[in-house]
Protein backbone atom coordinates (compact mmCIF):
# COMPACT_ATOMS: atom_id res chain seq x y z
CA UNK A 1 0.00 0.00 0.00
CA UNK A 2 1.17 3.54 -0.67
CA UNK A 3 0.26 6.95 0.61
CA UNK A 4 1.35 10.51 -0.09
CA UNK A 5 2.47 12.61 2.88
CA UNK A 6 2.97 16.32 3.32
CA UNK A 7 6.32 17.45 4.72
CA UNK A 8 6.75 20.25 7.26
CA UNK A 9 7.38 22.78 4.47
CA UNK A 10 4.12 21.82 2.77
CA UNK A 11 5.59 19.82 -0.12
CA UNK A 12 4.30 16.41 -1.10
CA UNK A 13 6.69 13.58 -0.41
CA UNK A 14 7.13 10.70 -2.83
CA UNK A 15 4.80 7.75 -2.42
CA UNK A 16 6.08 5.25 0.10
CA UNK A 17 4.93 2.04 1.69
CA UNK A 18 3.58 2.79 5.13
CA UNK A 19 2.80 1.17 8.42
CA UNK A 20 0.45 3.23 10.59
CA UNK A 21 0.05 3.12 14.35
CA UNK A 22 -3.12 5.02 15.17
CA UNK A 23 -3.94 6.02 18.76
CA UNK A 24 -7.50 7.04 19.61
CA UNK A 25 -9.44 7.88 22.75
CA UNK A 26 -9.71 10.52 25.50
CA UNK A 27 -5.95 10.44 26.13
CA UNK A 28 -5.24 11.54 22.55
CA UNK A 29 -7.31 14.64 22.03
CA UNK A 30 -4.81 16.03 19.52
CA UNK A 31 -1.97 15.53 21.97
CA UNK A 32 0.44 13.02 23.49
CA UNK A 33 2.94 13.55 26.30
CA UNK A 34 6.38 14.17 24.83
CA UNK A 35 8.24 11.52 26.84
CA UNK A 36 5.58 8.91 25.93
CA UNK A 37 5.83 9.88 22.27
CA UNK A 38 9.63 9.58 22.22
CA UNK A 39 9.55 6.17 23.90
CA UNK A 40 6.83 5.06 21.53
CA UNK A 41 8.79 6.09 18.42
CA UNK A 42 11.98 4.39 19.66
CA UNK A 43 10.07 1.24 20.56
CA UNK A 44 8.29 1.00 17.22
CA UNK A 45 11.62 1.39 15.44
CA UNK A 46 13.20 -1.38 17.55
CA UNK A 47 10.28 -3.70 16.81
CA UNK A 48 10.46 -2.99 13.08
CA UNK A 49 14.21 -3.47 12.85
CA UNK A 50 14.14 -6.75 14.77
CA UNK A 51 11.19 -7.93 12.66
CA UNK A 52 13.20 -7.23 9.51
CA UNK A 53 16.17 -9.16 10.95
CA UNK A 54 13.92 -12.16 11.66
CA UNK A 55 12.34 -12.04 8.19
CA UNK A 56 15.79 -11.96 6.62
CA UNK A 57 16.88 -14.96 8.71
CA UNK A 58 13.95 -17.00 7.43
CA UNK A 59 14.52 -15.65 3.89
CA UNK A 60 11.04 -14.21 3.61
CA UNK A 61 12.66 -10.95 2.55
CA UNK A 62 16.11 -10.21 1.20
CA UNK A 63 16.10 -6.43 1.06
CA UNK A 64 17.18 -3.93 3.67
CA UNK A 65 14.95 -0.87 4.12
CA UNK A 66 16.18 2.66 4.32
CA UNK A 67 15.98 4.35 7.72
CA UNK A 68 12.26 4.89 8.48
CA UNK A 69 10.91 8.42 8.46
CA UNK A 70 8.18 9.49 10.85
CA UNK A 71 5.20 11.64 10.02
CA UNK A 72 2.50 12.77 12.43
CA UNK A 73 -1.14 13.15 11.49
CA UNK A 74 -3.43 14.91 13.91
CA UNK A 75 -7.16 14.37 13.62
CA UNK A 76 -10.01 15.20 15.97
CA UNK A 77 -9.74 12.85 18.91
CA UNK A 78 -6.79 10.87 17.56
CA UNK A 79 -3.03 10.90 17.36
CA UNK A 80 -1.35 8.93 14.60
CA UNK A 81 2.24 7.96 14.07
CA UNK A 82 2.88 7.12 10.43
CA UNK A 83 6.08 5.27 9.66
CA UNK A 84 7.29 5.67 6.09
CA UNK A 85 9.38 2.63 5.20
CA UNK A 86 11.08 2.36 1.82
CA UNK A 87 11.95 -0.99 0.27
CA UNK A 88 13.60 -1.93 -2.99
CA UNK A 89 10.41 -3.92 -3.70
CA UNK A 90 7.31 -2.11 -2.37
CA UNK A 91 5.28 -5.30 -1.81
CA UNK A 92 7.66 -6.31 1.00
CA UNK A 93 6.06 -3.87 3.44
CA UNK A 94 3.04 -6.19 3.51
CA UNK A 95 5.25 -9.01 4.78
CA UNK A 96 6.58 -6.79 7.56
CA UNK A 97 3.09 -5.55 8.47
CA UNK A 98 1.73 -9.09 8.56
CA UNK A 99 4.48 -10.12 10.98
CA UNK A 100 3.97 -7.11 13.28
CA UNK A 101 0.19 -7.63 13.35
CA UNK A 102 0.68 -11.38 13.81
CA UNK A 103 3.01 -10.71 16.76
CA UNK A 104 0.51 -8.47 18.59
CA UNK A 105 -2.36 -10.83 17.77
CA UNK A 106 -0.41 -13.74 19.26
CA UNK A 107 0.21 -11.82 22.50
CA UNK A 108 -3.41 -10.68 22.71
CA UNK A 109 -5.21 -13.87 21.68
CA UNK A 110 -2.72 -16.74 21.76
CA UNK A 111 -3.33 -17.37 18.05
CA UNK A 112 0.01 -18.04 16.37
CA UNK A 113 0.28 -17.38 12.63
CA UNK A 114 1.55 -20.48 10.85
CA UNK A 115 3.25 -18.27 8.25
CA UNK A 116 5.33 -16.42 10.86
CA UNK A 117 5.57 -18.91 13.72
CA UNK A 118 9.37 -18.85 14.01
CA UNK A 119 9.66 -15.07 13.71
CA UNK A 120 6.93 -14.42 16.30
CA UNK A 121 8.47 -16.85 18.78
CA UNK A 122 11.87 -15.18 18.37
CA UNK A 123 10.36 -11.71 18.87
CA UNK A 124 8.55 -12.78 22.03
CA UNK A 125 11.77 -14.26 23.46
CA UNK A 126 13.69 -11.01 22.88
CA UNK A 127 13.93 -8.93 26.06
CA UNK A 128 14.40 -5.65 24.16
CA UNK A 129 11.33 -6.34 22.02
CA UNK A 130 9.18 -7.25 25.02
CA UNK A 131 10.08 -3.92 26.61
CA UNK A 132 9.38 -2.12 23.32
CA UNK A 133 5.98 -3.86 23.13
CA UNK A 134 5.01 -2.47 26.52
CA UNK A 135 6.12 1.03 25.48
CA UNK A 136 3.99 0.85 22.32
CA UNK A 137 0.77 0.10 24.22
CA UNK A 138 1.51 2.10 27.39
CA UNK A 139 0.25 5.45 25.97
CA UNK A 140 -3.24 3.91 26.19
CA UNK A 141 -4.10 4.43 29.85
CA UNK A 142 -7.89 4.94 29.89
CA UNK A 143 -10.42 2.17 29.30
CA UNK A 144 -11.66 3.68 26.03
CA UNK A 145 -8.19 4.34 24.59
CA UNK A 146 -7.03 2.09 21.78
CA UNK A 147 -4.21 1.64 19.29
CA UNK A 148 -4.74 0.29 15.79
CA UNK A 149 -2.03 -1.13 13.56
CA UNK A 150 -2.84 -0.48 9.91
CA UNK A 151 -1.04 -1.78 6.85
CA UNK A 152 -1.11 1.04 4.31
CA UNK A 153 -3.45 3.81 3.25
CA UNK A 154 -6.16 4.78 5.71
CA UNK A 155 -8.55 5.38 2.78
CA UNK A 156 -8.32 1.80 1.52
CA UNK A 157 -9.27 -1.58 2.97
CA UNK A 158 -6.21 -2.99 4.67
CA UNK A 159 -5.14 -5.53 7.26
CA UNK A 160 -5.66 -3.98 10.70
CA UNK A 161 -5.53 -5.04 14.32
CA UNK A 162 -7.06 -2.96 17.11
CA UNK A 163 -5.59 -3.11 20.60
CA UNK A 164 -8.29 -2.17 23.10
CA UNK A 165 -8.50 -2.49 26.89
CA UNK A 166 -8.97 -6.28 26.90
CA UNK A 167 -6.17 -6.84 24.37
CA UNK A 168 -3.81 -4.62 26.39
CA UNK A 169 -4.52 -6.67 29.49
CA UNK A 170 -3.90 -9.95 27.66
CA UNK A 171 -0.69 -8.65 26.08
CA UNK A 172 0.73 -7.55 29.44
CA UNK A 173 -0.25 -10.82 31.14
CA UNK A 174 1.23 -12.93 28.35
CA UNK A 175 4.48 -10.97 28.41
CA UNK A 176 4.78 -11.72 32.13
CA UNK A 177 3.96 -15.39 31.49
CA UNK A 178 6.68 -15.59 28.82
CA UNK A 179 9.21 -14.03 31.18
CA UNK A 180 8.33 -16.42 34.01
CA UNK A 181 8.93 -19.39 31.70
CA UNK A 182 12.44 -18.27 30.75
CA UNK A 183 14.83 -20.83 32.30
CA UNK A 184 17.50 -19.86 34.82
CA UNK A 185 21.08 -20.82 33.91
CA UNK A 186 23.88 -21.21 36.46
CA UNK A 187 27.60 -20.69 35.85
CA UNK A 188 30.64 -20.73 38.09
CA UNK A 189 32.55 -17.47 37.71
CA UNK A 190 35.27 -15.32 39.24
CA UNK A 191 34.36 -11.66 39.67
CA UNK A 192 35.69 -8.51 41.28
CA UNK A 193 33.45 -6.12 43.18
CA UNK A 194 32.10 -5.08 46.57
CA UNK A 195 29.65 -6.53 49.07
CA UNK A 196 27.01 -4.00 50.13
CA UNK A 197 24.12 -4.13 52.57
CA UNK A 198 20.80 -3.87 50.73
CA UNK A 199 18.73 -3.60 53.89
CA UNK A 200 19.43 -1.97 57.22
CA UNK A 201 20.10 -3.53 60.62
CA UNK A 202 20.07 -1.57 63.83
CA UNK A 203 23.34 -2.79 65.29
CA UNK A 204 26.52 -4.46 64.15
CA UNK A 205 25.62 -7.44 66.34
CA UNK A 206 22.83 -8.24 63.89
CA UNK A 207 25.00 -7.80 60.80
CA UNK A 208 24.70 -11.46 59.78
CA UNK A 209 20.93 -10.99 59.47
CA UNK A 210 21.32 -8.42 56.71
CA UNK A 211 20.59 -9.06 53.06
CA UNK A 212 23.53 -8.41 50.80
CA UNK A 213 24.16 -7.29 47.27
CA UNK A 214 27.30 -7.76 45.20
CA UNK A 215 28.24 -4.88 42.91
CA UNK A 216 30.56 -5.86 40.09
CA UNK A 217 33.09 -3.38 38.76
CA UNK A 218 31.30 -3.13 35.41
CA UNK A 219 27.77 -2.71 36.81
CA UNK A 220 26.50 -0.38 39.56
CA UNK A 221 23.30 -2.38 40.13
CA UNK A 222 23.60 -4.75 43.15
CA UNK A 223 23.06 -8.46 42.55
CA UNK A 224 21.43 -10.43 45.36
CA UNK A 225 24.25 -12.27 47.14
CA UNK A 226 24.41 -15.10 49.66
CA UNK A 227 27.29 -17.12 51.06
CA UNK A 228 27.54 -20.85 50.42
CA UNK A 229 28.80 -21.40 53.97
CA UNK A 230 28.05 -19.48 57.15
CA UNK A 231 30.23 -16.41 57.56
CA UNK A 232 31.13 -14.83 60.88
CA UNK A 233 30.23 -11.26 61.71
CA UNK A 234 33.93 -10.53 62.17
CA UNK A 235 34.68 -11.70 58.62
CA UNK A 236 31.74 -9.71 57.26
CA UNK A 237 33.07 -6.53 58.84
CA UNK A 238 36.42 -7.11 57.10
CA UNK A 239 35.02 -7.42 53.58
CA UNK A 240 31.94 -5.16 53.72
CA UNK A 241 32.35 -2.29 51.22
CA UNK A 242 35.88 -3.47 50.32
CA UNK A 243 37.03 -4.60 46.88
CA UNK A 244 37.06 -8.39 46.85
CA UNK A 245 37.54 -11.25 44.43
CA UNK A 246 34.85 -13.92 44.61
CA UNK A 247 34.38 -17.36 43.18
CA UNK A 248 30.63 -17.79 42.88
CA UNK A 249 27.75 -19.65 41.31
CA UNK A 250 26.04 -16.97 39.23
CA UNK A 251 22.41 -17.35 38.12
CA UNK A 252 21.30 -15.73 34.85
CA UNK A 253 17.79 -15.22 33.56
CA UNK A 254 16.97 -13.57 30.27
CA UNK A 255 20.61 -12.52 29.91
CA UNK A 256 20.81 -10.78 33.29
CA UNK A 257 22.51 -11.81 36.52
CA UNK A 258 19.80 -12.30 39.14
CA UNK A 259 21.76 -13.66 42.12
CA UNK A 260 25.07 -15.17 43.18
CA UNK A 261 26.13 -17.72 45.78
CA UNK A 262 29.63 -16.86 46.98
CA UNK A 263 31.77 -19.97 47.40
CA UNK A 264 34.98 -18.16 48.35
CA UNK A 265 36.25 -14.60 48.67
CA UNK A 266 39.49 -12.70 49.14
CA UNK A 267 40.31 -9.06 49.71
CA UNK A 268 41.63 -7.59 46.46
CA UNK A 269 42.52 -3.93 47.01
CA UNK A 270 43.65 -1.94 44.00
CA UNK A 271 47.37 -1.36 44.01
CA UNK A 272 48.68 2.18 43.79
CA UNK A 273 51.79 3.21 41.89
CA UNK A 274 53.54 3.74 45.24
CA UNK A 275 53.22 0.03 46.03
CA UNK A 276 55.62 -0.76 43.16
CA UNK A 277 58.40 1.53 44.39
Amino acid sequence: MVEEQISINGKKTSKKDVLIIKYEGPSFKNRMELHSFIRQINSIEKLLKESIIQLNKTQKIKDKPQEPKYYLKLQEGSFETVLIISFFHPILVSTLSNLVIGYFKYLATGILSKNYEKEINNLSKNKVIRKATREIINPCVLDSDNATIINGNLNQTNITFMIEKEQRKEIKENLIKIEKEIPTKNYEQEMFGKILKIDAVRTEEHLSQSKFGFVTEENEKPIEATFEEDISEEELKKILFERIKVNAIVSYKDGERINIIIKSHDLAPLKTLDSYT
